[in-house]
């Protein structure tokens, strides 16, 4: 009986011990706020839609042409912002919205830079290499899901999915997680070189590690969580594209197959259509004719296109302005890199406040995070619950 004493006695002790150091740390926490320092503005690519669009505050604002009313800069903004929300749901996933593309059709969302400011952010994200289950709700089931804890509450990334995602994603079958389930877990990169700059087959070479790296930030949130298969993604380039290929200072396939010359509408040069894994969006369409390696998305280097954008994502792959990417690539995190992946994997603009389920919501990467979040990645866990039903495992 003593002893059953002592031992609890100890138990509340270390209890009490554990609080104060937990108070500790969150009152240190608080002050470490995160700041983001350059809010991006995006714009959805909605082909012949009929619509005006013009640019404010570095936003693309749809009008009715015939509407001469008066608004303020406040009333305008919110009206762009408005607008752009029912965009990315109503041109989320639409076959032909991808111009640029060519016959690579299926859906782009796009980032242009807007003025810089600071953002405060009231929590710290916990995300890591071991995302973290939340307070698990799947009982007894093999397959693990959870609800977040912190940072966000399970209402509101559901709240995404319902309001948003829902109107979207499931009729959609060609999804990044479509294509890793198909390629069990890896995924094949063509580079479109869309610069007159010159590469280097040393920076060239460090395309792949960077690819690798910074889908696995977003892998980390899915790899054992409802089953999901896939501990790490693996990535290959198996081809690059160039108008000219004395842009390169290298001329054999070491680093995969050089296309030159094989250009899109807009004259950017792409990979051949043959070697398309997804055309049409395709689970699998046949490459027979390819006389390279079939490739599974698009790492898009370029210089800024339509109005100033600096990036671009979709099921098609990734455009981003070269100098951005160049810049940035030894980064751990590429905030713009990591935004179009969001997009390959169907998750919203979260800028845009249609999208999101309160005013305060957490900061994310697929708003204007230099990182990606927690909200990032219980919202993406979101996505996998509702479509896994599509899969076998």
């Amino acid at each position: 009986m003593r002893l059953n004493y002592v031992v609890l006695v100890i138990a509340i002790a270390l209890l009490a011990c554990i609080d104060a150091v937990s108070a500790a740390v969150n009152s240190k926490t608080s002050q470490l706020i995160s700041s983001d320092s350059s809010p991006l503005a995006h714009s959805l690519t909605a082909g012949q839609n009929g619509i005006t669009e013009k640019r404010f505050l570095g936003r693309k604002e749809t009008v009715d042409e015939d509407d001469s009313t008066e608004l303020s800069a406040d009333d305008e903004e919110r009206a762009a912002l408005t607008e752009l929300a029912k965009m990315s749901i109503r041109y989320g996933y639409v076959d032909g919205l991808v111009k640029s593309q060519a016959t690579h059709v299926g859906f782009t969302c796009g980032l242009s830079t807007a003025t810089t400011q600071s953002t405060e952010v009231a929590q710290v994200s916990t995300a890591s290499s071991v995302a973290p289950f939340g307070d698990i709700t799947s009982g007894n089931s093999k397959c693990i899901i959870g609800s977040p804890n912190k940072y966000l509450t399970g209402k509101d990334a559901n709240w995404i999915w319902d309001n948003v995602m829902n109107k979207y994603v499931p009729g959609f079958t060609n999804l990044i997680f479509d294509q890793l389930v198909t390629n069990n877990g890896s995924l094949n990169y063509c580079v479109r070189w869309g610069t007159e700059q010159k590469l280097s087959k040393s920076v060239a070479s460090k395309f792949q590690a960077m690819l690798t790296s910074q889908i696995n930030l977003w892998n980390d949130w899915l790899a054992g969580y409802n089953c999901w298969p896939f501990e790490k993604i693996d990535i290959s380039i198996v081809g690059f594209a160039v108008k000219d290929t004395g842009l390169l200072d290298w001329n054999d396939d070491s680093l995969g197959k050089i296309y030159e010359g094989i250009l899109d509408d807009e004259g950017s040069p792409k990979c051949p259509d043959e070697c398309y894994k997804h055309q049409g969006q395709a689970k699998s369409a046949d490459t027979s004719a390819c006389q390279g390696k079939s490739f599974d998305m698009s790492l898009w280097p370029s210089d800024k296109f339509g109005e100033g954008e600096i990036g671009a994502g979709g099921d098609w792959g990734q455009r981003i302005e070269v100098n951005e990417m160049l810049n940035a690539m030894d980064q751990e995190q590429m905030r713009v890199l990591l935004h179009e992946i969001g997009h390959g994997f169907g998750l919203p603009e979260l800028y845009v406040a249609e999208n999101k389920p309160r005013s305060d919501f957490p900061s994310s990467v697929m708003d204007t995070d230099l990182k990606l979040t927690d909200a990032d990645g219980w919202v993406l866990r979101r996505v996998l619950e509702n479509i896994k039903s599509r899969y076998d495992f």
